[in-house]
């Protein structure tokens, strides 16, 4: 077998150079003011739904406090340890589609 010592620290030079970097954390301002909006947009849907329906029984009302609640706990979350973008991006995909929610079903099943 031929094995040779003073290439194997090139080699191994050579492979940890191809490993991706760590990805960044966002910045403050980025996911303050995406979480915070949508904690207010799902705040605001809470209050406009229960002023017009009252607690009358609809995904909306759960939907919007969802998305409130989650924001507020992404937001706490994100001031401890600053994620990343992916991170962020994952998350607010995840409020948009909760946010998206009543206006698709009541788009597709009225």
């Amino acid at each position: 077998m031929f094995e040779s010592y003073r290439f194997s620290g090139i080699i191994g030079i050579m492979f940890e150079s191809l490993l991706p970097p760590p990805p960044e954390p966002a910045t403050a301002w980025y996911f303050t003011s995406l979480y915070g909006l949508y904690c207010a947009a799902g705040a605001s849907g809470v209050i406009i739904r229960f002023w017009k329906h009252g607690t009358a029984g609809s995904l909306s009302f759960v939907c919007y406090a969802a998305v409130c609640v989650l924001a507020l706990y992404f937001l706490v979350e994100a001031r401890n340890r600053r994620p990343t973008k992916k991170d962020v991006g994952i998350r607010c995909f995840v409020l948009f589609v909760l946010a998206y929610l009543p206006t698709f079903v009541h788009w597709t099943f009225v």
